[in-house]
């Protein structure tokens, strides 16, 4: 299906958009051979300043299919944009000819409130990052529990990898202009919705090979900063339970925000063996 077939697609909204993807994908449409005011010029359809909020996590709403559409058709060609990647990050989906969402697919992946919660996560993490005066430099996602770099992103590096396989959880993966560790990992903890109010921590579990991982083979995770994410008290204080009398050898942190007030709520290092700690960047 070529470009302007695509654009005929009808689409529908279901979930809050993904500010750092859209943020990242408008960056890479931009190209390095042009500045905003070039860019938005090509497109024709925002000003350079709206163009500079949202790469920098201004969003109040999602963009338009018309919007989208311009940043497509005069991306540089070396950033390979798809329509339908743009629309998903802008928290669309296609809808069927007969009339029917395709959000089962999504759901087949993820629920619904995972994927949602993720999102918003995540605007809360990118948010605060801009508030503060960080540049974000890339965005990358882990891909069987090392870091997949993606191509077109240069100056990145990989991590060291486990001779145990062990893995690293995270649902996304920072790199932050200035900032060390190399790459802030962030996996986030959403509560499985058939356990109702009660806590449980059993997938704590999961991380058990992680924490191997941090105490066998500590230089493999050197350049990280791992990241817990929870959207729960309760939760968040389980964790901290789970990890009682825990020292690391890397750095790592729990975080507790609120996705209704889009805040970080609480942020604390897990202690290290050597005792060190890093600023908080939050």
């Amino acid at each position: 299906m070529d470009m302007e077939e695509q654009f005929k697609q009808k689409y529908i909204h279901v979930r809050v958009p993904d500010k750092a993807m859209l943020a990242m994908y408008i960056k890479e449409a931009k190209g390095t051979d042009r500045n905003m005011a070039e860019f938005a010029k090509c497109c024709g359809t925002l000003t350079p300043s709206s163009f500079s909020r949202i790469i920098h996590g201004n969003l109040s709403k999602p963009l338009t299919a018309e919007v989208i559409q311009s940043i497509v058709r005069n991306a540089d060609p070396k950033a390979k944009l798809s329509y339908m990647d743009m629309m998903y990050a802008n928290g669309m989906v296609p809808e069927n000819d007969n009339g029917e969402s395709e959000t089962g697919r999504e759901r087949r992946i993820f629920s619904a409130k995972t994927k949602d919660t993720e999102i918003k996560v995540r605007n809360i993490i990118v948010g605060r990052l801009f508030e503060l005066g960080n540049m974000l430099l890339a965005m990358e996602k882990f891909g069987q529990g090392e870091l997949n770099i993606t191509e077109k992103v240069s100056g990145l590096k990989q991590v060291k990898k486990s001779n145990r396989g062990f893995g690293i959880p995270g649902r996304f993966t920072l790199r932050i202009q200035g900032i060390d560790p190399f790459y802030y990992n962030y996996e986030i903890f959403v509560p499985d919705p058939e356990c109702g109010k009660a806590i449980n921590t059993s997938r704590f579990r999961d991380y058990e090979g992680f924490f191997l991982r941090d105490m066998w083979e500590s230089d493999t995770l050197e350049d990280i900063m791992q990241n817990f994410v929870f959207t729960e008290r309760e939760y968040y204080d389980a964790f901290w339970e789970f990890l009682k009398g825990v020292k690391v050898n890397n750095y790592m942190a729990a975080i507790l925000v609120d996705t209704e007030q889009e805040s970080v709520v609480e942020y604390m290092q897990i202690p290290r063996v050597d005792g060190k700690k890093i600023k908080s960047i939050y």
